[in-house]
């Protein structure tokens, strides 16, 4: 979870919050965050866009436990 909020807002009307599911939204939604003025929370999902990488990261395990 990524808070960023511009000058600490204490009475904010409106926070944007992201859901990424996508690794590839990743770099998008922090740079959105930061250069936003809108205070905003992003929610990251890791087991959704870690999902392509399943099979991948199984094998580099077997790999380096040999």
């Amino acid at each position: 979870l990524f808070v960023h909020s511009p000058l600490g807002c204490r009475s904010c009307k409106e926070i944007k919050v992201i859901k990424l599911e996508r690794a590839e939204d990743i770099y998008n939604a922090y740079a959105d965050a930061m250069y936003s003025e809108t205070p905003t929370i992003i929610v990251e999902v890791p087991d959704l866009y870690n999902e392509d990488l399943k099979e991948d990261l199984i094998k580099s395990r077997k790999n380096i436990i040999r």
